[in-house]
């Protein structure tokens, strides 16, 4: 089972985001989760297409990251524990805008 999550973050504060993605987040979540992958980019318009694409009101997805999971329950299980944990309370405090 795969899990995509993906995020508008300011592109004014992008900079800083990505700084705190690559120095802390990334670190954080490859010791902690099957992470498969990890996206950020501001640069390029997004070119969208297919019958069913839509605008998100918050403008292109900017942030996105995928887990590898064997169920749901290892999902929630691993996933409260570690989004939880004091380590990532810490790491979430420094996120720049958190609005």
């Amino acid at each position: 089972m795969y899990e995509i999550n993906s995020y508008h973050f300011n592109p004014e504060t992008f900079e800083e985001y990505k700084t705190w993605v690559i120095n802390e987040v990334i670190p954080f979540l490859r010791a902690n989760l099957d992470l498969v992958g990890f996206w950020l980019d501001n640069i390029e318009e997004p070119e969208l297409g297919g019958p069913s694409h839509r605008e998100h009101d918050l403008g292109p997805v900017n942030s996105m990251w995928i887990a590898r999971w064997k169920s749901m329950e290892e999902r929630n299980r691993i996933k409260e524990e570690v989004f939880s944990s004091e380590e990532w309370q810490q790491i979430k405090s420094n996120l720049p805008d958190p609005d």
